[in-house]
């Protein structure tokens, strides 16, 4: 399969899943757009991977945990490449606490940051996809903690649950080709 003329965007492309949907997307000929966080020195590493692979590759150090901050990564990635055709959405933050000790305040960050971010960037994402004409491939990453309960992990694997479903009420309501994986 070719993706020659084709832009994606990959979120958490800096290590783990993102870094290996990037890789692999770029060697079947996409043009990169790599998103992690603004202190990431390893996104920098994948971008490195990727030009010298002779792909085309541009990175936007955004925190999308923050609504403005994924505002201007998609703004950014249209401003430079004019479209984008696939978008990888694999944000996540965890932290692991048994259940009576986890903090309300910090269940609420990992829900946002994990579930509340990649929905967020995915409507961004598909009105820009729409609105092109051409449509486009969303692919959410999940994990097993969304059908399978973790020990620590209430807190992550809630949002991962919900990102399943989400994406399917998504693809069921605009008809587009939306999929979720878990990693």
């Amino acid at each position: 399969m070719t993706l020659e003329g084709k832009t994606a965007l990959v979120t958490g492309a800096g290590s783990g899943i993102g870094k290996a949907c990037a890789l692999a997307l770029s060697s079947s000929g996409a043009k990169l757009i790599l998103n992690d966080r603004p202190d990431s020195s390893e996104v920098l590493d994948t971008a490195d991977a990727i030009r010298s692979g002779g792909a085309e590759c541009l990175v936007i150090q955004e925190d999308i945990f923050c609504s403005e901050a994924r505002r201007r990564l998609v703004a950014k990635a249209i401003a430079e490449f004019a479209s984008i055709d696939i978008f990888v959405s694999c944000p996540a933050l965890n932290i692991k606490r048994p259940f009576l000790e986890l903090d309300v305040v910090d269940f609420e960050r990992i829900v946002s940051a994990t579930l509340v971010s990649g929905f967020h960037l995915s409507q961004l994402v598909a009105s820009k996809m729409v609105s092109a004409g051409h449509g486009g491939k969303i692919i959410f990453i999940s994990s097993a903690h969304a059908e399978m309960p973790i020990a620590h992990n209430i807190a992550y694997g809630a949002p991962r649950g919900a990102g399943v479903t989400s994406s399917e009420v998504t693809e069921a309501a605009r008809g587009a080709h939306i999929e979720s994986f878990e990693k």
